[in-house]
């Protein structure tokens, strides 16, 4: 037998149901992921996202981090990398 539920009225007239702790109460549907047609599109795009974000993300990071170090900025200000780069692209 379920027992009522108080429920928290909010200015605007909505209200949601709350347990005896105050914690928010939700109804989980019992229909799987693959049945759910906006779900299934989510999981077929977020590989493609992860990637992306990923690859993108890590070299924008680490070469931003490698620019804040004082050895590696000596390094891209000395001569010998300069001369180097310029015999490389002859």
């Amino acid at each position: 037998m379920e027992k009522d539920l108080p429920a928290v009225k909010f200015a605007d007239g909505d209200a949601i149901a709350v347990d005896e702790n105050g914690l928010m109460v939700v109804e989980v549907p019992q229909t799987p992921w693959y049945k759910q047609r906006n779900l299934r599109k989510l999981y077929a795009m977020m590989p493609i996202m992860f990637l992306g974000a990923t690859t993108n993300g890590y070299d924008g990071s680490l070469l931003n981090g490698l620019q804040t170090m004082e050895p590696w900025r000596e390094c891209k200000s000395s001569s010998k990398l300069r001369s180097s780069r310029l015999n490389s692209r002859a």
